[in-house]
């Protein structure tokens, strides 16, 4: 069993257990809105920023067998000015800021800081503090973790221009990462990316041809840049690429307006990082404006929230929770659960019961 999180708009104000039989049972809960990641321990919460305080709390929970959430040790202090992502495995829990990369431990007595991360790539076009100040320009950071590596993306926003994005790649051992490097340099056009467990490959989602690129290690060291699914254009309103944790399939989540949510599947070639979609894809999630998705720690589940509706005034009604079942040798999506969540949920985690 797993518990699933996902604060919406207001505060979280329920959570829902993920049965073995991919069925989801709503448990009571009251966390106010806040960025959460999660741990084989239990949850890791990122209290929201206070307008002039230089720096965040993220505070360690275990979840108990009953779905309830237990205060475990003191809270850690994260240096941020601007921007906030956090991004976790089973052990360790990294905060990347506009200030920094932040690495700790999460375990019985809450979180332990890891030794500082050096950064050696600057962002694509830095700011100074004072173009911070006057909101003239904007740094920020969103890590995600493979088994052996962690993946950086970089984006700069200035005013009226484009921005501009960098992905660079960390060896990361027993926690520390190490040896950044440019994965893809400015190349990478969108934030919507997910690299292979074993790190060979990256897909990101180019917004100007709406294909997917696969990024991945030349012979050389040097990376390579191929675009896949025979070159042809895919459809628009990707809201991210998930990867299962065997790496043989790449789930692609599509929110189009023309037509109903679905789920695309493609099976990825070990060796040469080919996609293949996957016979009965696309998968429809059977509700409206999905607007995120995520893999429960299991692997037998994709989670996918969606709102009521897509942004346009009155959104008032309750947003819907879905859970479909991913058959293991075929990677092919069937609904098993579809429950009401709240007000519009914008994040998603689930994690295991702790004890």
């Amino acid at each position: 069993m797993a518990y699933v999180f996902t604060p919406d708009a207001v505060a979280l104000t329920s959570e829902f257990a993920l049965l073995a039989d991919g069925q989801l049972q709503p448990v009571a809960q009251n966390l106010k809105p806040a960025l959460i990641t999660g741990t084989a321990y239990g949850l890791v919460v990122a209290s929201p920023k206070i307008v002039g305080e230089p720096t965040v709390k993220l505070q360690s929970y275990s979840v108990e067998p009953n779905g309830l959430l237990r205060l475990v040790g003191n809270p850690a202090m994260v240096a941020t000015n601007q921007s906030l992502n956090l991004a976790s495995d089973q052990t360790y829990v990294y905060a990347a800021t506009d200030e920094g990369l932040f690495g700790f431990i999460d375990g019985d007595d809450g979180l332990s800081p890891l030794p500082p991360i050096d950064e050696t790539l600057p962002p694509p076009a830095p700011c100074s503090p004072a173009q911070e100040n006057e909101d003239q320009c904007r740094n920020s950071g969103a890590l995600t973790l493979s088994n052996a590596n962690a993946f950086f993306l970089q984006t700069s926003i200035a005013q009226f221009a484009a921005p501009l994005s960098q992905l660079s790649s960390f060896v990361r051992s027993q926690g520390q990462l190490s040896s950044e490097q440019y994965f893809a340099g400015d190349s990478i056009s969108t934030g919507i990316f997910a690299p292979t467990p074993d790190g060979n490959f990256v897909y990101a989602l180019d917004l100007g041809s709406n294909r997917i690129l696969r990024y991945a290690m030349g012979e050389n060291g040097t990376y390579t840049t191929n675009i896949l699914s025979k070159g042809g254009q895919l459809s628009d309103g990707f809201v991210q690429l998930l990867i299962s944790a065997n790496g043989s399939f790449l789930f692609a989540p599509v929110s189009d307006a023309a037509n109903a949510p679905y789920i695309r599947v493609f099976q990825i070639d070990a060796s040469s990082g080919d996609l293949t979609e996957i016979p009965g894809s696309p998968f429809l999630t059977g509700e409206d404006y999905l607007t995120g998705a995520a893999l429960d720690p299991t692997g037998n589940f994709l989670l996918a929230t969606h709102a009521y509706c897509n942004g346009s005034p009155p959104c008032v009604s309750p947003g819907k929770l879905v859970a479909m079942s991913i058959n293991s040798s075929t990677g092919a999506l069937s609904v098993t659960s579809d429950v009401v969540d709240g007000e519009d949920p914008f994040t998603i985690t689930a994690v295991l019961i702790s004890h």
